[in-house]
């Protein structure tokens, strides 16, 4: 694969500072964008901040206002569909890339061609002000088994997905791959964790294809007011991956699709209580063998 245009989206809401940011972020990567989309579901046109501070960018900048809003998975949806790269990255606009992100996520892709439907790399947690957070980082990173020892070619896109070792943004994706996907499907799915649903589906849809883990940092990840605030929400993120999840593989034999099952059984109980959604919880506790072992032992201990 010689040619690679990379189309670079970013939907945003209400973070003019940020997305300045993170635009920089991509226009000053060692491998320059083939283009960059962005979808603005906020009420105030920025284009023409963004048109003078970035007037000399020899590539595209495409910038959408969403009227009325789409939401976060309608909107990086319409992203997907309007990309015309062979290959496109996905960065939230309060997160931003590395300097070399692109030349990384890149790579893979130029030495295993149409194998491949997704390469991602490590993630740096960075707080509100841009500064690194290096023990944060590390745990990060281990947590979803982004450490050296898990480079290259990843064994199983699917488990790949579902313990959440792809990121949820600063990844490299088949464009037409993504498209066939859509991120929509996943939104009306997975609900808040659209992000999870998206690898999800496209594990699921291309079981052939490939994952890549590249070791370096390729993205940093911020703890903005606004991305703390929606962690401490009840969402449904949890409920909605655990839903889905155990209803397509309700007794996996593989140990780590186990322990993510018990992991998460009690996040989505909790979830499941809360919200009245007792449907769901008599599905779990009549589900095959180990789904259901593991939803009563989240009951009783609460």
């Amino acid at each position: 694969m010689s040619e690679l245009e990379i189309s670079v989206i970013i939907p945003t809401y209400r973070r003019r500072e940020l997305l300045l940011e993170c635009i920089a972020s991509c226009v000053g990567n060692s491998r320059k964008p083939f283009e960059i989309l962005i979808g603005d579901d906020s009420d105030e046109d920025i284009r023409a901040v963004i048109a003078a501070k970035f007037s000399d960018v020899p590539f595209p900048i495409i910038y959408l206002q969403n009227k009325p809003p789409l939401g976060q998975a309608d909107n990086v949806d319409n992203l997907i569909r309007r990309a015309s790269g062979t290959h496109i990255c996905l960065i939230h606009d309060d997160d931003y890339l590395t300097q070399t992100a692109l030349d990384v996520l890149a790579r893979p892709f130029l030495e295993y061609g149409e194998e491949l439907l997704i390469s991602f790399g490590r993630q740096q947690l960075v707080d509100s002000a841009g500064s690194l957070d290096r023990e944060g980082t590390e745990e990060l990173n281990a947590a979803y088994r982004r450490t050296p020892e898990h480079a290259g070619l990843q064994p199983s896109m699917l488990k790949s997905a579902i313990l959440q070792q792809i990121p949820n943004n600063g990844f490299l994706i088949n464009a037409a791959m993504a498209k066939a996907v859509g991120y929509r499907q996943a939104g009306l799915q997975f609900k808040d964790g659209c992000d999870f649903g998206f690898s999800y589906l496209a594990a699921k849809r291309f079981p052939d294809r490939k994952a890549y883990f590249d070791p370096s940092f390729t993205t940093a990840y911020r703890l903005s007011d606004m991305s703390i605030a929606r962690g401490k929400r009840n969402n449904n993120a949890a409920f909605y991956a655990f839903h889905n999840v155990i209803r397509d593989y309700p007794d996996p034999a593989d140990a780590d699709l186990r322990q993510w099952i018990r992991k998460n059984a009690r996040k989505a109980l909790s979830y499941a209580i809360k919200n009245a959604r007792f449907d769901a919880i008599i599905n779990w506790l009549t589900a095959s063998g180990f789904v259901r072992r593991a939803v009563f032992t989240a009951l009783v201990r609460g």
